[in-house]
């Protein structure tokens, strides 16, 4: 069974273009990959001003363009317990394509799931911290744990959606 690693966000979302062959098992790379958060797997933007951190409910609608993908093998020639990949992605705004910021993820495999942790740098906005539980089936949920600056006190959760051409869609739905 392939299992595309999302990240995915990777959010988040897991395989990139095929790269992961899977029950987790083995892996083969791919060239051509198509995002990080692949699948591992309201209503302002990140542009508009906002308050010094979350005080009502905020959702932020995302695209991510990957950038740079690594996978790390630590152990035998096989993909599995231990092994982790790590991507970066240029965030834009879903509605007016204004680049926003980007992301940093790293994905580490258990047995049955990846385990994602990473950070939202947003221009001149601060951090949103994400981390979470990627399954073979392609969970798409993982949990805001905090932020920095205007996101302080974030919770939440971030959303990976439908991806293509190298994009994905990713949601951040903030709550104080």
């Amino acid at each position: 069974m392939k299992v595309r690693l999302w990240a995915a966000t990777g959010v988040a979302t897991l395989v990139v273009g095929g790269l992961v062959t899977a029950g987790l098992g083995s892996a083969t790379a791919s060239s051509g990959s198509t995002s990080g958060w692949a699948k591992a797997t309201g209503v302002s933007s990140a542009s508009e001003g906002v308050s010094s951190d979350i005080t009502t409910g905020r959702t932020i609608r995302l695209v991510a363009h990957e950038d740079a993908f690594r996978l790390v093998n630590v152990g035998s020639k096989r993909f599995g317990p231990g092994d982790y990949f790590v991507f970066e992605e240029t965030l834009r705004d879903r509605d007016s394509g204004q680049v926003v910021g980007h992301d940093s993820v790293k994905c580490t495999v258990n047995f049955t799931t990846f385990m994602c942790q990473g950070t939202f740098l947003l221009d001149g906005m601060g951090t949103v911290e994400i981390s979470g539980a990627v399954t073979e089936h392609g969970k798409t949920l993982l949990a805001v744990t905090g932020g920095t600056e205007r996101y302080q006190n974030a919770r939440g959760q971030l959303r990976v959606g439908a991806e293509s051409a190298g994009t994905t869609n990713l949601t951040l739905q903030l709550i104080p």
